[in-house]
């Protein structure tokens, strides 16, 4: 049975400060998804959703799961987006709906809107919209009431526009700064501090080590004292009662890694408590309701 890992904060009392000791505890439920990768996860409305990726005797797929944070249940739909890869989800928090962006079906590109909601999954029709991506990666910016699409890449190249989703339409964004084009890179939103974090990826063949962050007007690059190594395919997701951004796992040069990550706005630091297996795919997600961060990685 595939495993699912939580990250949990131990603290305790040292000289009068506090000592945080970040450990991954592995999850043994009863019912899981099949090991998979290129796979995309979110938290909302009390449930980790989990949507499509691949593994070795399927392919792709195109099945729903939620994690209620001791067990993982499919759930069905009337309608739902094709089996894909490297799509990209983000938790519209206002609206209370899941929005779903591209990916890869059958080989090709996809440019088609999908939100998950209480009924099940709805195909959304817009005026406007990003090109046919894989690769990219989302966010939802809780303070602005927005969805942030960065970067990926199509047939031709990798990506670097930005687009944000207002809950009726994608609305192409220019800025005075960019990251630059990559994908596999990841996004989450400090909702302390008001911002976009953005961390690695790639562009061509070579994998990235930097931080940026998008203040709703513009992007920065963020320079820091320690980072992790440049890598692609990481997960990332906002850990709300800490403040930290938590990163874990990815690719570099081909090789999966297994290395956790804080950041705390400022700098980034490496947990030293247990990890999952390395990891070239896995997806994060931040569980409000048990305060936890759940990992699925693609072992």
């Amino acid at each position: 049975m595939n495993k699912s890992y939580t990250l949990v904060a131990a603290v305790a009392a040292v000289v009068g400060a506090e000592l945080r000791c970040q450990d991954w505890v592995p999850v043994s439920p009863a019912s899981a998804p099949s090991a998979r990768s290129k796979h995309a996860m979110v938290f909302a409305r009390g449930s980790v959703v989990l949507f499509g990726g691949a593994d070795a005797t399927v392919g792709e797929m195109g099945d729903t799961w939620t994690w209620s944070g001791s067990d993982w249940t499919q759930q069905s739909s009337l309608v739902a987006p094709s089996a894909r890869v490297d799509h990209a989800m983000a938790y519209d928090f206002a609206r209370g709906k899941i929005v779903l962006f591209g990916g890869t079906a059958g080989g090709v590109d996809q440019g088609d809107t999908w939100e998950w909601g209480e009924t099940g999954w709805s195909s959304i029709a817009t005026t406007a919209a990003p090109s046919p991506r894989s690769g990219h990666a989302m966010t939802h910016d809780s303070h602005r009431g927005l969805v942030v699409l960065f970067g990926g890449r199509d047939s031709a190249s990798a990506l670097g526009d930005q687009w944000n989703w207002d809950g009726a339409n994608w609305v192409s964004v220019a800025s005075a700064t960019n990251p630059g084009s990559r994908y596999g890179h990841a996004l989450s939103f400090d909702s302390q501090r008001g911002k976009v974090v953005l961390f690695g990826g790639a562009s061509s063949c070579a994998e990235m080590s930097d931080t940026w962050e998008w203040n709703g007007t513009d992007w920065a690059s963020v320079t820091t004292v320690n980072a992790p190594s440049a890598r692609k395919g990481h997960g990332m997701s906002y850990d709300n009662v800490r403040g930290v951004t938590v990163l874990f796992g990815g690719s570099q040069l081909g090789a999966p890694l297994g290395d956790s990550w804080t950041f705390d706005g400022t700098d980034w630091a490496q947990t030293t408590g247990a990890t999952p297996p390395a990891s070239e795919d896995p997806t994060l997600a931040y569980d409000v309701s048990t305060g936890k961060t759940v990992t699925f990685p693609n072992t």
